[in-house]
């Protein structure tokens, strides 16, 4: 648990270092929000934010603050400009422009939160490709080989460095290397190897944006996140609704079956104890697989998702 916290206390401190506020609450965000962004942009990010599910707000919340830093170091026209997507390498398509994506309507809550996602990771690929230059590819790390996994460009020369991505606003360089063996490679990674060349990839680099989505939502995932006009326990608290008696026994003896010591602190009454209860008993990154049951079981509530309840209860042994 000790390292869970160091963890989260290096995130908030890189978040508000990149962010530039010292509350990392939701209304200090959206406030910030407001004069980066406008109020109108603020105000519709606000609005898909309510939409997300309840377990899911930290990924909105994260997604605002990376386009505040993503407008802030790109401009406001940003938001008025054509984004382009690579979808193969070399092959970039036009995808819209972010005013366009934040207006569209959303038809459920996954929608709402993939919207919001999507902004951001618009906003994390465009501040890396105005730093470092379009990458040539897209590459998976997590296969470790180095070498020849980049479909080379024409007119690269030996000893030239070229960019890739391997997540949003994330970026793998690579140097452009000779090759003595002729240039065989199997037919779907025909390019890996051209008139001599190959590639190694070399080190690699985030960019900010992307590290303050990742930073804000590793800092602020450890209860229930309160949106501007919320208030705990008050007028418009949406994890105030009561659970259900027999959800709740069912809850918390599984709970104490299985650490006895933390789940007799809790409280699971509402959404919220419910919610509380998941991060005081180390979810999501400090359990063992057998927990598993009860996480997915914990957030069906904390959603209010009825069907998915009674289906993940029955996962309780």
């Amino acid at each position: 648990m000790s390292r869970l916290a160091d963890t989260r206390d290096n995130a908030a401190h890189q978040a508000r270092s990149i962010i530039g506020i010292d509350d990392l609450g939701a209304t200090s965000l959206f406030r910030l929000a407001d004069a980066i962004l406008d109020p109108r942009r603020s105000a519709r990010c606000l609005e898909l934010s309510r939409l997300v599910r309840l377990t899911r707000r930290s990924d909105a919340t994260s997604a605002v603050a990376e386009l505040i830093v993503g407008t802030r170091d790109l401009g406001i026209d940003w938001w008025s400009r054509v984004h382009q997507e690579m979808t193969g390498p070399g092959k970039w398509v036009d995808g819209g422009t972010p005013d366009e994506l934040l207006a569209a309507a959303p038809g459920s809550a996954s929608e709402a939160e993939m919207r919001l996602n999507r902004l951001g990771d618009w906003a994390s690929d465009d501040a890396a490709d105005a730093k470092w230059g379009r990458p040539i590819d897209f590459v998976d790390l997590n296969d470790s080989g180095a070498d020849d996994r980049l479909h080379l460009p024409d007119g690269i020369a030996e000893g030239d460095r070229v960019v890739a991505s391997f997540d949003p606003g994330s970026r793998v360089w690579a140097a452009i290397v000779g090759r003595d063996k002729p240039d065989e490679a199997a037919q779907d990674r025909e390019g890996y190897r051209r008139n001599g060349l190959g590639s190694v990839l070399a080190e690699h680099e985030f960019i900010n944006v992307a590290e303050v989505g990742w930073a804000y939502a590793i800092a602020t995932n450890t209860g229930p996140i309160y949106l501007p006009g919320e208030t705990a326990g008050g007028h418009g608290d949406p994890f105030m609704d009561l659970v259900q008696s027999e959800t709740a026994e069912r809850l918390s003896s599984w709970a104490l079956k299985h650490d006895n010591e933390i789940a007799e602190q809790c409280r699971w009454l509402t959404r919220g104890d419910v919610w509380s209860a998941y991060f005081r008993l180390g979810l999501p990154y400090s359990r063992t697989g057998e927990w598993w049951p009860f996480e997915r079981a914990a957030m069906a509530v904390v959603d209010g998702e009825v069907a998915e309840i009674e289906t993940r209860m029955m996962e309780l042994t």
